[in-house]
């Protein structure tokens, strides 16, 4: 899903290297008026493993809309939020009603607790 290449991913989405660290993934392209940017996330590499990259999950909720996420869900391997659950709000498909009602109810209580 995110090459380390400058290439396409898919659907418009381009993954582009920083330096030998960082690199984003974006929706869309800089200065094109037909497909304008929409959004983008930051990554790096994990040090331990220059295969595996790293994002930060606030970043995805925010940014990356929920059809596009559950595109990703299947190269997301080793997950392990720290927030239990966190994993089924990120990969969320609001079309089924019981994940639908597990993220209602997760920033219901959310809220509550804030």
């Amino acid at each position: 899903m995110l090459s380390i290449y400058h290439n396409v991913t898919g659907e418009e989405v381009y993954c582009w290297p920083i330096n030998g660290l960082e690199g984003y993934i974006q929706k869309g392209k800089f200065a094109d008026n037909e497909h304008p940017i929409s959004w983008v996330v930051i990554y790096r590499y994990d040090v331990n493993d220059p295969r595996r990259i790293l994002m930060n999950i606030g970043d995805l909720l925010v940014h990356v809309p929920f059809i596009e996420r559950l595109r990703w869900k299947e190269y997301f391997i080793g997950l392990e939020p720290e927030l239990k659950g966190l994993d089924k709000i990120l990969f969320c498909d609001l079309r089924i009603t019981e994940q639908r009602n597990y993220f209602l109810q997760y920033w219901k209580d959310k809220n509550q607790i804030n």
